[in-house]
């Protein structure tokens, strides 16, 4: 888990698409961090059927490739947490 991942930690070299930012880098629910990724993404202004095809992509991905059980019902939570933590900054 990061803490903080967000679009900004992705740098792109051609195809390959790496993510870099551990200063905040602990173990907890990954759900967290890819349901604030899609926060963020959507915060952005990115079209809202990119970000949630995206998201959807990366929680599947992250799916096959975890040896742990992914809850949906954890990143949604996660979810509505990162949008209302991000109202109330607005």
């Amino acid at each position: 888990m990061h803490g903080d991942f967000h679009v900004g930690q992705w740098l792109r070299d051609g195809d390959a698409l790496m993510f870099m930012d551990f200063d905040e880098l602990a173990r907890g629910d990954p759900a967290l961090d890819l349901a604030n990724f899609g926060v963020d993404l959507a915060m952005r202004g990115s079209d809202p059927e990119t970000v949630t095809r995206f998201t959807e992509d990366l929680v599947d991905a992250y799916r096959r490739h975890d040896g742990l059980a992914f809850d949906p019902r954890w990143f949604h939570w996660h979810r509505v947490v990162h949008w209302i933590n991000r109202a109330y900054r607005l």
